[in-house]
């Protein structure tokens, strides 16, 4: 069976660091599994920090060609001040995106200025590390993301005063004899708590637990006085 995937082109304003883009697996029961757990947790809390927090835009995009700049009129509208009216277009063909920069706008791959270049998203080839677009203090990159994914979206009874109000997110591990294994201690706030450019959805009524599950990701006083957070219906 094939499995569609899609693109997303992440605008962002920051150095030039970048976290790994895919997180630690579920670490397996054992000595090592409540290390392996704060490893985790380290990793998503910088992972919020150099891929979220920074974000200032994030776009779909569909095959064919797609403008970008800083003009309304354009596909993709980049922040005001970050590059020109209409700096070039981004191409999606075949699982590929390729950028054609308008004739004058500057732009740089590794510190190399670039016209036309192929990018390579967070999953080309088992890269980790997706090629970077700079544009002045903006810079680019492509996330590969499949249409379908083991990740559950849950909210319980922690959602009114410690975690995040709209759910918390959840990967699940592989199928085995027909059943799933969830570890809660692995539970993440969605990007919507740290940035107002991510789209993110709600716990699904079916998946709201009426009892408190303490483990995972937290969201307490202090991050709710600081970010107005959607609330469950």
């Amino acid at each position: 069976m094939t499995t569609k995937r899609c693109a997303l082109v992440a605008a962002c304003l920051f150095p030039a660091v970048f976290a790994a883009a895919q997180p630690p697996p579920t670490p397996p029961l054992g000595p090592h599994y409540a290390a392996d757990i704060e490893r985790y947790r380290a990793w998503r809390v910088n992972d919020d920090k150099v891929n979220w927090v920074t974000l200032a835009g994030l776009f779909w995009l569909k095959p064919g060609a797609h403008s970008f700049g800083t003009s309304k009129d354009n596909d993709i509208v980049l922040p005001a001040g970050s590059t020109a009216n209409h700096a070039g277009r981004l191409s999606f063909d075949r699982g590929e995106v390729t950028v054609v920069m308008n004739p004058g706008v500057p732009a740089t791959i590794e510190g190399k200025p670039v016209n036309t270049a192929k990018l390579l998203s967070d999953r080309s080839g088992g890269n980790r590390h997706p090629t970077i677009l700079q544009l002045g203090r903006l810079q680019l990159k492509v996330i590969d993301r499949p249409a379908r994914s083991m990740m559950f979206v849950f909210a319980d009874a922690t959602t009114k005063n410690e975690t995040y109000p709209a759910g918390r997110m959840v990967d699940a591990g592989p199928v085995k004899d027909g059943k799933l294994e969830i570890d809660f201690n692995m539970a993440y706030n969605p990007p919507c708590a740290v940035t107002t450019f991510a789209t993110c959805p709600l716990a699904p009524r079916e998946n709201r637990l009426s009892t408190a599950v303490h483990a995972g990701a937290k969201f307490g006083a202090k991050e709710r006085a600081a970010h107005a957070a959607p609330r469950l219906p």
